[in-house]
Parts: C-alpha cells; structure tokens; sequence
C-alpha cells in the first residue's frame, strides 16, 4: 500500500512533464513558400511549345527556382552550360528553364521538395480601341497561379 502511495506522485510528475514537454517544444514544423505562374512560348526549331517558370522574386529557399538558366532561341545564340530537365542526369547541376509540359514543371519542383498547395485562377481583363469609330474592345484572359511550399529545417 505505501509502494502504491509513491508511485502516484511520480507517475503525476512524468505525466505533467510529459504535457509540458509537448507543449512548450518548438517541434512545429516550418514552411517555405513560392508562388509560380506558368509563360507559354514556342520554340519554332522543334515546332513544339514549351513552359517557363516565372516565379515571384524574394523568397531565399527557392535558390534552385531562381537559378533556372535562361534558354534562348535566337539562331545564332549558343545555350552553354545547362541541359534540358528532361535529358538530366545526376551530375547535372544546370537545368534550362524550358519545360515541355506543367507534369514537366510540377515534377521538378517536387523533386526539388516544393509540394503543390493550391492553383488559382488569375483572371485579368483589358481594352483597347478598335476602328475607325473609337470602340472600345474588352479582353478577358485567365491562367492558373501555384502556391507551393517547401518543409524547412
């Protein structure tokens, strides 16, 4: 009966440390965040369209983003010193920012640890005047906008 009498006090004083210790850790787990949109070009080489990342500038985790090397589609433009995502290898550092499809995209930043948290639909609308009368001419145009976030440590 007085080992039974001992034990409570201790097994209350672990319980509470345990709750203390749970409560008052910082074991939350900390998020990067990047917003993208896709730009549509074509390449008349290869008679194929292709996507670029356009990512919003400010973000210092999105350093593999940021570091996408330009590809350029001038005849007489050499590209040196990247490769296409989708001929990598491992020893490949330089990845041209040219992307034959979003799968394409999506897939480089998840391997790059970005997770896919939202897409919205960006919806603009413009006018110009037409004819010889003056009319206005009203645009609407949309294109999907990525959040993502990456786990940091």
């Amino acid at each position: 009966m007085q080992n039974l009498l001992f034990m409570k006090p201790i097994i209350l004083f672990i319980g509470l440390m345990n709750f203390y210790n749970n409560s008052y850790s910082q074991v939350k787990t900390k998020y990067s965040y990047l917003i993208i949109n896709l730009v549509y070009a074509y390449d008349k080489d290869v008679e194929r369209g292709y996507f670029i990342i356009n990512a919003e500038l400010g973000n210092p985790n999105a350093k593999e983003v940021y570091n996408l090397k330009s590809y350029k589609l001038d005849r007489k433009t050499i590209n040196p010193g990247g490769v296409f995502f989708s001929k990598r290898t491992d020893a490949d550092t330089a990845v041209y920012n040219y992307f034959i499809n979003a799968t394409e995209v999506l897939e480089f930043l998840s391997q790059n640890n970005w997770e896919l948290i939202l897409v919205h639909n960006q919806i603009t609308s413009s006018y110009y005047i037409t004819g010889s009368n003056q009319y206005p001419y009203t645009t609407v145009s949309s294109y999907p906008v990525y959040y993502l976030r990456k786990e940091i440590h």
